[in-house]
């Protein structure tokens, strides 16, 4: 998403119920929306708007040496990783192992691709074509199974391993979506 405000997590009930009780958002143009959340969120707020410390700045050095542009897949982001050694390093590396072999590679083809992108439209475009394509796949029913319904936390993904996930099956992601609908700023949620 996009951030617009910073609101302490203490605070956040009292801002949402302001906003929630504030009846002239119901009603005002949809331009004067933000300045009427920004008077809401400053008035409760105030100077308390000190962001706290980024909390993988220790990391970001690694982050960096395991997830730079100079990484050119997921498997090399594996081996990045283990190369690394360290224990934040071999966390993530066996966290993104238990995650769906397509997924991750479609999730690293997006950050590519997004990068290229001159928009924020042309992203979303991307995103929503990615994600309606997810809705049709097996991995999303499993990964929301094995979590929510059965919770084994043990989802059976298809196919099972990064080698088996070719360039043209991550590349139907980016195609249009199968029921014709596409993303749109005037309608950015598709009925």
């Amino acid at each position: 998403g996009v951030g617009t405000h910073f609101v302490p997590s203490n605070l956040m009930p009292k801002v949402e119920e302001a906003i929630c009780n504030e009846s002239s958002l119901r009603t005002a143009p949809v331009g004067d929306k933000k300045q009427l959340v920004t008077n809401i969120v400053d008035s409760i707020v105030g100077d308390n708007k000190a962001v706290p410390e980024f909390s993988l700045s220790p990391y970001l050095a690694q982050i960096s040496k395991c997830f730079g542009s100079h990484v050119t897949s997921v498997e090399d982001v594996l081996g990045q990783l283990q190369e690394d050694g360290s224990e934040w390093a071999l966390k993530q590396h066996k966290n993104l192992l238990g995650f769906s072999p397509t997924s991750l590679k479609l999730s690293f083809a997006l950050f590519r691709a997004g990068a290229k992108l001159t928009s924020q439209e042309e992203m979303f475009k991307l995103e929503y074509r990615a994600s309606q394509h997810c809705m049709e796949t097996n991995d999303f029913h499993a990964g929301v199974t094995a979590l929510l319904i059965d919770k084994t936390g043990k989802p059976i993904w298809k196919p099972a391993d990064l080698a088996s996930v070719s360039d043209e099956d991550v590349r139907r992601y980016f195609a249009p979506t199968s029921h014709g609908v596409e993303w749109d700023k005037q309608r950015p949620f598709p009925q």
